[in-house]
């Protein structure tokens, strides 16, 4: 162990990256939008229906990743401004139950930056060569759909959702001046997509719905 414990750390020296542990704390990017919405009641057999949509920049506020550190990670999109679009509906079936989803297309713009990329087939985030690379990232399509429960118990609710989210291929360019040094770019491009999965179960509390009714 003592062994193996030496060699990473001469590797690590070597390709001038830190021991892959990280912490920090920070915050995300900044989400500004605009929103335009109609509400429509006792509409398709259903208590209401409430309908949406929004445009919205994403400015990149949140820290980005330390490329000299395998383990960071950023918070958002990593230094990239971005747009977006989305579509959300509601649907009151009855009194307390709610079913609803979120459709949204997210696009980071062009940006020149100073990455780490691999040689031959190494992981990126060890790879030896470090040099500006030019990113347009692909789009990312996100969908969520949830149920909503509410009034189980006076001010008592239930909420459960499901997220998808995949990203697209980045086009990546070599923008190095001095290219003389191999840079395995199809890898890293082939990386660059991604799926993402997760289901949120939420409990919540309304104090608004409970009233006590105190006598004189």
């Amino acid at each position: 162990m003592t062994t193996n414990i030496f060699f990473n750390q001469k590797m690590n020296n070597l390709i001038g990256v830190n021991p892959p542990q990280h912490r920090a704390l920070g915050f995300g990017d900044v989400d500004i939008y605009l929103r335009a919405g109609e509400r429509f009641d006792y509409l398709l057999k259903m208590r209401s229906i409430d309908v949406g949509g929004r445009i919205g920049v994403l400015i990149p506020s949140g820290l980005i990743a330390d490329i000299n550190n395998p383990a960071s990670i950023p918070f958002g999109g990593n230094g990239f401004w971005g747009v977006y679009g989305a579509i959300d509906a509601e649907f009151e079936l009855k009194r307390d139950m709610k079913v609803g989803a979120l459709l949204r297309l997210n696009k980071r713009f062009t940006k020149t930056v100073q990455s780490r990329f691999p040689v031959l087939l190494e992981p990126t985030t060890y790879g030896i060569n470090v040099g500006p690379l030019k990113i347009d990232p692909g789009f990312t399509f996100i969908i969520a759909p949830y149920f909503r429960l509410d009034g189980l118990r006076e001010g008592l609710g239930l909420m459960a959702g499901y997220t998808f989210v995949k990203h697209q291929k980045d086009d990546i360019t070599d923008v190095r001046c001095d290219k003389s040094v191999n840079a395995a770019l199809g890898c890293v491009y082939k990386r660059s997509s991604w799926i993402m999965e997760h289901v949120t179960v939420e409990l919540r509390y309304d104090f608004g719905r409970f009233k006590e009714c105190r006598g004189l």
